[in-house]
């Protein structure tokens, strides 16, 4: 995958299918997946502190794995507001200790099926979730000298300790998952000067663009470029995101590679231009990863800069061909 490292934690969360569903919904219009424990927890929100560097992996109780994130913030203070299904439901706060979660991998159930986050009351089908058993079974197989039959303890955070494992764990989680688009533009938005949808899609256009102009296709740098005002934690979170969706666009970005630094200096903005053709390039293997917006800007800005479209076809033919 490219992105874990063996340096790094891993930590599951646990949590039930309702509220998971309340915050991933709300994190699809806002960026950001608010989770929190109940009263006398203080412990799981201290591993959560401890490890703020960890990569999160989320496991829905009776049904599996469903979301690969980075911790966002940790919110401190008297909370009041009631916001999970099970709190509205008893007039009560049970979740005291909140933080919360920028997704970067989420089942591609709750990204393609609007009506999961429309009518909480249907529950998603088991397709939809990484099954505990399958995650298992290719860890015993890929991890030599170890043998386990859970990954699940009876706590609301589990620190992976074993670094086979963790590296298992994520990779596995990587191929079954898909990259939420709407999270990361959303998240983009937040740290722009004009916070608009069009602004925060061609932001997010110019990164991938910055990506196929680079010599090493670093995405990192790539997001700091364009994400200067982000907090380091949103801008490492947008970066492994766009990691994890490279090897969909990576075919496109070779395709212009050719081009990309002949044409840039004709360009006023050379990174949204590339970015759109990329995108453009890539849309049978994005998927339903691309919305509909970024389809659409994308489409908007090649047209308005057809000959560099015409150029890009002396380097190779096969540029929107």
């Amino acid at each position: 995958m490219g992105l874990f490292k063996l340096s790094e934690k891993v930590l599951i969360v646990k949590g039930n299918y309702r509220n998971f569903v309340k915050s991933l919904c709300d994190a699809l219009k806002t960026g950001y997946f608010l989770w929190g424990f109940q009263e006398g927890s203080e412990q799981e929100l201290t591993k959560i502190e401890k490890y703020r560097d960890a990569l999160i992996v989320f496991y829905i109780s009776e049904h599996g794995f469903a979301m690969i994130a980075r911790v966002g913030e940790v919110l401190y203070g008297d909370i009041k507001d009631l916001y999970w299904p099970d709190e509205i439901e008893k007039n009560e706060v049970k979740y005291k200790y909140r933080f919360t979660l920028i997704p970067i991998k989420v089942s591609r159930c709750f990204l393609e099926d609007a009506e999961l986050c429309r009518s909480p009351e249907k529950v998603a089908d088991k397709s939809c979730f990484v099954e505990h058993k399958d995650v298992v079974g290719y860890i015993n197989k890929e991890c030599a000298d170890v043998k386990i039959n859970t990954l699940i303890l009876p706590s609301s955070v589990i620190i992976v300790k074993h670094e086979c494992v963790a590296q298992k764990l994520v990779e596995y989680l990587d191929k079954q998952e898909e990259v939420p688009i709407k999270i990361i533009v959303a998240n983009i938005a937040k740290f722009l000067s004009t916070a608009t949808t069009n602004d925060a899609v061609h932001a997010f256009l110019r990164v991938v663009g910055r990506v196929a102009r680079g010599k090493d296709h670093d995405v990192k740098e790539a997001v700091n470029a364009v994400l200067t005002n982000a907090p380091e934690h949103v801008r490492i979170a947008i970066a492994d995101a766009l990691t994890m969706l490279r090897q969909r666009i990576e075919p496109a970005v070779k395709v212009l590679a050719p081009c990309s630094e002949n044409i840039a200096s004709v360009l006023q903005d050379p990174d949204l231009v590339l970015g759109a053709l990329a995108v453009s390039l890539a849309t049978d293997s994005l998927g339903s990863d691309v919305v509909k917006e970024v389809i659409d800007a994308a489409n908007s800005v090649v047209r308005e800069n057809l000959f560099v479209v015409m150029l890009c076809r002396l380097y190779n033919p096969r540029v929107l061909g």
